[in-house]
Parts: C-alpha cells; structure tokens; sequence
C-alpha cells in the first residue's frame, strides 16, 4: 500500500492506472495530431493538442475508477472486472467522441476529419486498453505487489488479525508464518517460538531470512518484554516493522475496534483539525452542492410527482439528526415510508422489505433519489456532501452506550456519502454501526481533499452497483 495524502492505497492499482493513462494519452496524442491539418499544428504549435490529450487521458481513468475499476476484488476476479469494463468503454466512447467533436468544432480548421474515422480510432483505443490491462493483470496477477508478512505473536490478537482481514489473494500482502512468544497461549500454528526478552537480533532476523519475509507485523496478547532491540535491528536493516492497528487501517481502510486504545489515538498520526482545511471543505461543499442541486432539478421534480400520486403526504420528510458537536438539526429527504409510519412501533431500524416503505420508496432508497433533498442541508452548513452518515438521536443515545468511541465520529459534519457507505454494505443494527464506525474513524483520522474526491467516485460505483462493497 501506497500512502498518498494521508490515505492509503494499492500499489498495483497506482501502478494500472498509471499505464493506462499512458496509453491513453499516447493514443490521443496520435489521432489528434493526424487527424487535423499540419498546416493548423505548424501555424499553432502542438501544445493544445497535448493538454486536451492530457485531459481525455486523465478523465478516462477517472471514469474507470468510479466503477471500481482498480480495486483488488475487481481485478482479482476477471468475469466481474469485464462487466464493468464494456460499461466502463461505452461511457468512454461517448465521452471520447463527444468532448472531441466540440474540441475539433472550436478549432475552426479549414477541414475537418471525417466521423468515422473519430469511430474507429476510439474503437482501437479501446481494444488496446482492454489488451493492456489483461496483460498487466496476466503478468502481475496482483500477486506481484503482494509483501511477504511475518507476525509476531500467535495468540488472541494474531488470530484477530486473520479475523479482520482474510487472507486471499485480493490482499496486497501474504502472511507466511506467525512467530509465537513462549508464555504466550498459542491459538495458531506457528513457525518459531521466542522467549519473552530481549532475544539475539539474529536469531530474529534468521527467522525473517528464511521466509523472506519484507515485513514484521507486532501483534502478541501481551507487548511487554517484547525483543525491541531485535526488532529495531531489522528496521535498521531496512525491514518494515508494523504495529497491529497501523497494519489494520493500511490494509483494510478501517481501525480495528476491539484493539482500539486511547494511546494509539494520541500517539498516532491523523486527526488533523486546521481552518485552511475546514474552509477548503466548506467552499468545495457549496460549489459542488450547488451544481448537483442544478443539474438534479428535473430528476428531483419527477420524483416529487412520484411520491405525490404514491401515497398521501408529504412529499418531504423531515426527520431530527445529530451533527457536529452532538448538535441536532433537521435532515431533509425524499418520503420514502408511509405516514406515521412508527406511531405504533416507535423508531426502528430500517429493514429489508419493511412493510413501512411504499412502493416508490423502495425505488427512491434502491437508487439513492432519497438523498438528493440533504443537498438543501449542505448548503446551509448542518451536512457536509462527504462524511459519516448522520443518526436519529433515539439510536445516538444507545449506541454511544453499546459502542466504544461512537461519539467520536461527531467530530466532523455528516455527509450525505462517506467512507463507510462505500467500503460496508447496507445494514441497521448495533453490529453494523460498529462496523461503520471502524470506516468513520479512519475517515476522521485521514481525512483530506483527496479521500473526499476517492469516496465521491466510488459512490458511483455504490449507487450503480448497490450490493458491491469495499474499495481497496
């Protein structure tokens, strides 16, 4: 995993979307420049051409990351990753063809090429693109950017960590053995056993030679008497040595609550609060509410209409949320339950084929129309357009009581989407919201421009692809 602005992601999907924006921005480089006029590149010089290529380029790995196209689990599983590539190249081929007609059009050349060939170039394009990812995928298949793991500790916590994170082969790592520490009670085969103490920093690193591991994972029951100096001896040699959190939240995108103590949120890196932060947020919420709000009207008048012929009542339902600093506003969406819906059952979790959703409702919550109204709320500043998702203050009280840490995620404003809507499918019990809130936290712990504009895309994927989850 590659850590770029403070969120972590796979080196293998770097690597694949680097490729393929250079195949693409080869390609377009290639039939812009013989498709219009020498004379034209000679009198203006080719540097237009090479941005609008640079932009065609960038713009189609950005249409192929909405649809989950670097993911591991994706990429790891070729029928799934085919389906969403022919939805992924006809999205591209009428964004290829449509941007490069206008830019051909605000030329005004002399001559312009003939449509077909724009087709059939467009068709090679991607014919090449597909050849490429198969053969990067055939070469590499994935597996080549996986690290060899060794663990330390073979009890309680080792165990877990197998728990939090299965091992397959859509992981980018490999764990090759688990080094056990003799008082510790062994709940897992293990390769060696160490004393607890300082052992010799050979004996460690013979251990580590002979799996040819490129990591150390730091996860016995107990950490005192832990061989520190052995385990600095390999950091020095170059070796990566990882604590069992820091390892959870780099790999899964979540931190584990069950290990969670307060010292590794103090001592750990994140939670960075700073005005230029908070001011940038606000005023990329506001432009990118407003226009959302702009282009959704007609899809938000027809839905009013919906719900108007559905049931009686209204077309809005207003329903009190907690926000920031536990202060509760008034959240706004689309009716989708019928009125009163718990006057005789009270608040209750959602469910699947609950007898409370209409018939227009179950459309409107499938396809995500319900939410579109939260917009209003973005703009007066109560949401944010990304964070985690806002709760009734009946559940709030509850969970605050059953759940270590969930008052934390009041930290930050809601959002309409977040991290944990994108990794962890739907779900409504006391489960589920500890499981969101492992995806809430590392949001707070990581949050920057760049992870709001990674979970944006991958909504994408989220509201095409409701079931799918997980964006590593």
């Amino acid at each position: 995993m590659i850590r770029l602005f403070r969120h972590y992601i796979a080196g293998s999907s770097i690597f694949l979307g680097t490729i393929e924006a250079l195949v693409l921005l080869c390609l377009a480089q290639v039939l812009l420049t013989t498709q219009i006029d020498p004379g034209f590149l000679a009198a203006t010089g080719d540097q237009l051409i090479s941005y609008f290529g640079i932009f065609l380029a960038l713009l189609c790995v950005v249409i192929l990351s909405s649809l989950g196209l670097y993911n591991r689990d994706v990429m790891a599983n070729r029928r799934l990753m085919l389906i969403r590539l022919s939805f992924g190249f006809v999205i591209i081929a009428l964004v290829i063809y449509a941007l490069t007609q206008l830019y051909l059009s605000a030329l005004s050349l002399d001559e312009y090429p003939p449509s077909y060939m724009l087709v059939l170039a467009i068709a090679g394009a991607i014919t090449l693109l597909l050849f490429t990812r198969l053969l990067f995928l055939t070469i590499a298949d994935v597996a080549v950017f996986r690290r060899r793991v060794l663990v330390i500790g073979a009890g309680q916590r080792a165990k877990r960590l197998l728990d939090v994170i299965p091992t397959n082969r859509n992981n980018g790592f490999e764990i090759v053995g688990f080094v056990a520490i003799d008082d510790e009670d062994p709940l897992l085969q293990s390769t060696a056993r160490i004393p607890r103490g300082d052992i010799s920093a050979e004996q460690l690193w013979d251990e580590i030679d002979r799996f040819d591991a490129d990591e150390i994972v730091v996860a016995p029951d107990n950490r005192r008497g832990l061989p520190v100096r052995a385990l600095l001896n390999c950091k020095l040699k170059g070796l990566r040595v990882t604590e069992f959190l820091t390892f959870v939240e780099r790999e899964v995108g979540k931190i584990s609550l069950s290990e969670l103590d307060p010292s590794w949120l103090i001592f750990s890196d994140g939670f960075r609060v700073s005005l230029s932060q908070d001011v940038t947020k606000r005023v990329v919420d506001v432009v990118v509410s407003t226009l959302f709000l702009l282009f959704t009207l007609p899809i938000m008048a027809m839905t009013a209409i919906m719900i108007r012929f559905d049931s009686p009542g209204p077309i809005f339902y207003r329903q009190d949320r907690v926000g920031r600093d536990a202060k509760v506003y008034t959240l706004l969406k689309f009716r989708s339950m019928k009125v009163d819906a718990e006057a005789s059952s009270g608040p209750r979790w959602a469910a699947a084929d609950d007898d409370r959703i209409t018939a227009v409702g179950n459309f409107i919550r499938k396809t995500r129309l319900d939410e579109i109204p939260q917009v209003i709320n973005v703009l007066r500043g109560e949401m944010s357009f990304i964070g985690p998702r806002p709760e009734r203050p009946f559940f709030v009280e509850s969970l605050c009581e059953a759940v270590p840490y969930y008052s934390e995620r009041h930290r930050v404003k809601p959002g309409i989407t977040g991290w944990a809507q994108v990794c962890y499918p739907y779900g409504a019990s006391i489960e589920d919201a500890k499981e969101k809130l492992a995806y809430d936290l590392y949001y707070i712990k990581n949050r920057s421009l760049f992870l709001d504009i990674i979970i944006l895309l991958q909504t994408v994927r989220v509201v095409l692809w409701p079931g799918a989850a997980g964006v590593r």
